[in-house]
């Protein structure tokens, strides 16, 4: 059980700074994900919109956001992928992803952010 144990910690310690990106100076690069939002359009159009928030020093080429998906009863029933391109340090990027989901879908929120 404890080897089960040290090599599932082992596994969680290499796996874990692969969701920060690092640049030669040694500085692990994290955003925020900012006032995201799930919009039914009057035309019928599902919108998931929000803000890719850069706080660091060093530019961040790719992000990948994991968007859970909630029915009206606030169950999860899907997920959905966003990527954001290029944010320069201090920047804040808009993002909006149509969603191509055939469910009733009344809500959105942030599962994960990996930087790439």
């Amino acid at each position: 059980m404890r080897v089960l144990i040290l090599s599932l910690t082992l596994s969680l310690s290499l796996l874990l700074p692969a969701c920060q990106s690092e640049e030669s100076s040694g500085e692990s690069t994290a955003v925020q994900v900012e006032d995201v939002k799930y919009t039914l359009l009057p035309g019928g159009a599902r919108v998931v919109t929000g803000k890719l928030y850069n706080p660091s020093e060093v530019l961040v080429r790719n992000a990948q956001i994991q968007i859970s998906l909630f029915d009206g009863n606030n169950r999860r029933v899907s997920s959905m992928s966003i990527t954001v391109q290029d944010v320069s340090p201090g920047e804040r990027k808009s993002f909006r992803q149509p969603v191509d989901i055939d469910m009733d879908i009344r809500g959105a929120k942030v599962r994960s952010v990996l930087v790439l």
